[in-house]
């Protein structure tokens, strides 16, 4: 009996510091953004190349991964940056291939730059992964974060960095590949571990153009937050705390779009669904900016996740605050 009361006391407890954190937390409010033609069409057009003249994009699709990840070494290459790439096999979960292809050799590749790469300052790491699910076209998952990804390079590259910053593209974080060792974020993650590279935390991105008059909060946050999608979050667990606070105090310009602040226990459920989690494997810091994806989206995971779903003017506006944040860090 005195067991089952200290369980009922300490579910209540942890349930209230979630929600005493969520409430006194800050909401980050912009101030108004103008987009200019070109952000927005070249943000629009990757999209549309990622989407819908790709499509699909996993180990059921090769030929598809390996043209969006030839799409990006183009661009980059464009841009007379030094792409490297980091290739690995995919020796297991290929259950979900048609029997035919689950013995063929799979190898996939992350792909990265290196800005400013001479200085002793930590690194800051930003990635998005490029695949997708199955069956989908995954416009928003995650053609939204890639093609920011992408505008953010074109634009920083260009201007002096006070440290190291890695952009990389992640392979495979889709299922079934999602939370395994296979992950192309665990794989770099582990690149980065054993080779000693100080890392001053990691930015996921992970759906982040889509928004809503509908949004749902797991327990206990439902009982503070309602209202409409029309916010980005910024999630992190307790374990990258300091990156997490580093990065609310560092967006100081503002714009429309409100960014929402998410500091929560990793087990509740979207704390550590995608990138990030890969990295706190190794005892780095990870956070996730996202829509919330499966919270607000009934597009998440389905044929539906299309082109003409997303809000083209608030993704220019989310690239213009990553941007910024960058070059502060």
């Amino acid at each position: 009996m005195k067991s089952k009361s200290l369980k009922i006391s300490l579910y209540f407890g942890v349930s209230f510091c979630i929600l005493f954190l969520f409430y006194f937390y800050p909401k980050i409010q912009y101030a108004k953004y103008n987009p200019t033609k070109d952000t927005l069409k070249s943000i629009q057009n990757h999209v549309k190349n990622l989407s819908q003249k790709i499509g699909e994009r996993n180990l059921r699709k090769p030929k598809a991964l390996q043209d969006t990840a030839t799409y990006i070494k183009s661009f980059l290459s464009k841009l007379n940056l030094k792409v490297k790439t980091q290739k690995y096999e995919v020796l297991t979960n290929k259950d979900y291939l048609p029997v035919a292809q689950r013995k063929l050799p799979f190898f996939v590749e992350n792909i990265y730059i290196t800005l400013n790469a001479n200085s002793k300052l930590n690194t800051l790491v930003i990635g998005a992964h490029y695949d997708t699910f199955i069956g989908t076209q995954g416009a928003d998952d995650n053609a939204s974060s890639v093609a920011l990804l992408l505008e953010i390079i074109k634009k920083v590259s260009q201007t002096k960095l006070k440290r190291p910053i890695i952009f990389v593209f992640f392979t495979l974080e889709e299922p079934p590949f999602f939370q395994s060792q296979e992950m192309g974020s665990y794989q770099f993650a582990k690149m980065l571990k054993n080779n000693n590279t100080e890392i001053l935390g990691m930015i996921s991105l992970d759906c982040v153009g889509y928004f809503s008059e509908k949004q749902s909060y797991p327990f206990p946050l439902n009982l503070v937050y309602s209202g409409k999608g029309d916010f980005l979050a910024l999630i992190s667990s307790f374990q990258s705390s300091f990156f997490y606070k580093k990065i609310i105090t560092n967006i100081k310009k503002s714009y429309q779009l409100e960014i929402k602040t998410f500091l929560l226990p990793s087990f509740l459920p979207g704390v550590s669904y995608s990138d990030h989690w890969s990295f706190e494997q190794f005892n780095y810091r990870g956070v996730l900016f996202s829509d919330s994806a499966f919270y607000r989206s009934n597009h998440y995971h389905e044929d539906t996740d299309t082109f003409q779903t997303l809000n083209y003017q608030k993704l220019s506006e989310f690239k213009e605050i990553l941007q910024n944040l960058v070059l502060i860090l």
